[in-house]
């Protein structure tokens, strides 16, 4: 853990097999980790970039590659904040969490811009598909948030047999077989809950 914080946040050279460090983003592999150094990694990293760690809830999702900006709120128009979160993103595969400043979340509203630029950057394995950006967890703090939409549209989650999901679609779209009622949508995401919070770790890229 301390060899990481050095190469990360020292001085010195960082190993590239381990971090990739850039003016906008940071995408560290923290599998290796427990969770007691985790939440020392999340620490230091959010004071290494002066970008605090999301507190709060959401419910509302958008990428800022559909609304052009992440300086406002597309929903209320009110101002954003840059934060740290754990976004919880789907792949062909499963579920996985990346901790990254990813967000821009609304000062009023339960309402985050998400940059999903750099959610794929930090995808450390290539042969990991990005499905899309699903809610935010919390590291066992309180139960993960679960959009219940995206770009506007209310979302369905795509539940795959294991111990996750592996992609959403909204209402409208190519994907969405059919509409579905509002306790249907609810029972998806609560199921989605339940999933995550019954992994044993679930790992961060």
């Amino acid at each position: 853990m301390i060899g990481i914080l050095k190469r990360v946040f020292g001085k010195g050279k960082t190993d590239p097999a381990e971090a990739e460090v850039g003016p906008v983003h940071m995408a560290v592999n923290l599998d290796q980790l427990d969770d007691a150094d985790t939440t020392a990694f999340h620490e230091q990293a959010t004071k290494h970039a002066g970008i605090p760690m999301f507190v709060g809830h959401v419910e509302h999702g958008y990428s800022k590659s559909h609304v052009g900006r992440t300086s406002t709120c597309p929903r209320c128009h009110a101002g954003t904040q840059q934060r740290y979160g754990n976004f919880i993103y789907a792949t062909q595969i499963t579920t996985r969490v990346m901790f990254a400043p990813a967000g821009f979340f609304c000062t009023k509203y339960p309402t985050v811009v998400v940059d999903e630029e750099v959610i794929k950057l930090g995808i450390g394995d290539r042969k990991l598909r990005y499905e899309g950006v699903l809610g935010l967890d919390y590291d066992g703090r309180k139960d993960p948030d679960a959009f219940r939409t995206w770009n506007g549209q209310e979302t369905t989650f795509i539940l795959g047999d294991g111990d996750g999901c592996v992609g959403m679609t909204t209402r409208g779209s190519r994907r969405a077989s059919a509409q579905k009622d509002p306790q249907e949508l609810e029972g998806q995401r609560r199921k989605l809950r339940r999933k995550l919070k019954a992994r044993k770790k679930i790992r961060k890229r």
